[in-house]
């Protein structure tokens, strides 16, 4: 019996060690335009706008300002391409994909912009 009560226990323990921890809740993005200049323009800066600037807007997509990234935020393109998703083409082209924490940070953006 007591074999029984300890195997249970450390079965028990191994489950609640593996859980994947709660992501921290994120605060809510009151001003989308700001949450855009200071959170997402960088990693666009970074990673998008030698494609997607005014002077080249390769496919037609611009990601220089607020209201040219909010067209592709608000079809679904932005997302489908930084995340890989199947029947998108995937973003950055032929580099690797975004850090989690920034395709996080652009996720963040489009939510709180289709909220509004």
């Amino acid at each position: 019996m007591n074999r029984v009560l300890i195997i249970g226990g450390l079965i028990a323990g191994l489950l609640l060690g593996c859980q994947e921890e709660e992501p921290e809740a994120q605060p809510m993005i009151t001003d989308t335009e700001l949450f855009f200049t200071e959170e997402v323009t960088p990693i666009f800066l970074q990673n998008c706008n030698y494609c997607h600037s005014m002077e080249l807007a390769t496919a037609g997509i611009v990601l220089d300002t607020y209201e040219d990234a909010q067209v592709v935020a608000q079809n679904g393109q932005l997302l489908g391409a930084v995340t890989h998703a199947p029947g998108y083409t995937p973003m950055p082209l032929n580099a690797p994909q975004l850090p989690d924490e920034e395709i996080t940070t652009i996720r963040r953006w489009v939510k709180a912009e289709l909220s509004n």
